[in-house]
């Protein structure tokens, strides 16, 4: 592991639509001040962070992640956090029944994390402990290109307007209560001031004042082009990899497992939404 204390980050651009890869850290390590604004500055500017190479236990991930905020605890009755370690999802795949990883990244939807819910939440960070290449990658797309690319009456008419997000059911898929939030459909990044498009197929349901007839249009020029293969950077895990994301910026999807080639096992934590 390289010495924080002793060498400079490098920080070098994953593709054109957003993300970064940052070299010269030890996560397990206290981060000297400096250091952590060069990697906080780094996520406001490319809203996507890869870290390879890292060994973080489960403390050293919490620790890390509170770097950037509160971060989320889940109930014990939810059965997916890590044993003693209710701020960690365990996240995993089981090729052998080509189930993809569960919940909170259903396989096959391009999501952002919990737009559901009235205060999404901030940041992800995903710590790779067992991967397998090619195998569960994640896509991400940038939220705030396609916003630039539209037209100035364009933006005028979506700016005041607010969309409706809305998870029916639990994730068994049967049961539970609807879940459902809404926001506005232009965010502006509080760093930056980038605006961004805060929508995404799985969860945007319809626009304020419109019908989902009238939405349905409108919403689905937006999907096209955030899902746009130039406006996306695909992910292929390796073990130690970590990435860190901003929820409210950038939307991704779970490729699903399509053939039998490995477990697999991510470890996640929630930075939430700070007022």
């Amino acid at each position: 592991m390289p010495d924080t204390s002793s060498q400079d980050l490098q920080i070098s651009p994953l593709c054109d639509a957003l993300g970064a890869q940052i070299e010269g850290v030890d996560l397990r390590k206290a981060l000297p001040k400096k250091t952590l604004i060069q990697v906080t500055e780094a996520l406001h500017k490319h809203l996507l962070l890869l870290i390879r190479d890292q060994d973080l236990s489960p403390a050293h991930q919490i620790a890390f992640s509170a770097k950037f905020g509160p971060v989320q605890t889940h109930p014990p009755t939810d059965g997916r956090s890590l044993p003693g370690y209710p701020e960690i999802l365990a996240i995993q795949s089981n090729p052998r029944k080509r189930v993809s990883l569960s919940d909170p990244h259903p396989a096959g939807q391009w999501l952002c994390d919990m737009s559901y819910s009235p205060q999404p939440q901030r940041y992800g960070v995903i710590h790779a402990r067992a991967a397998v290449s090619g195998q569960s990658d994640f896509i991400f797309a940038n939220l705030q290109r396609p916003y630039q690319s539209l037209s100035s009456g364009l933006r005028r008419f979506l700016t005041p307007l607010q969309a409706t997000h809305h998870q029916p059911k639990d994730k068994d898929g049967a049961t539970g209560t609807a879940r459902r939030a809404k926001h506005p459909l232009i965010l502006a990044h509080p760093q930056m001031g980038a605006k961004g498009l805060y929508v995404n197929p799985a969860y945007t349901k319809n626009l304020e004042h419109l019908s989902q007839e009238e939405s349905r249009p409108l919403l689905d020029g937006l999907f096209q082009k955030i899902v746009a293969p130039d406006n996306t950077y695909r992910h292929r895990w390796r073990p130690g990899d970590v990435l860190v994301w901003d929820c409210h910026f950038t939307a991704h999807y779970v490729v699903p497992i399509t053939a039998e080639m490995g477990a697999e096992e991510l470890r996640q934590t929630t930075v939430a939404h700070s007022p």
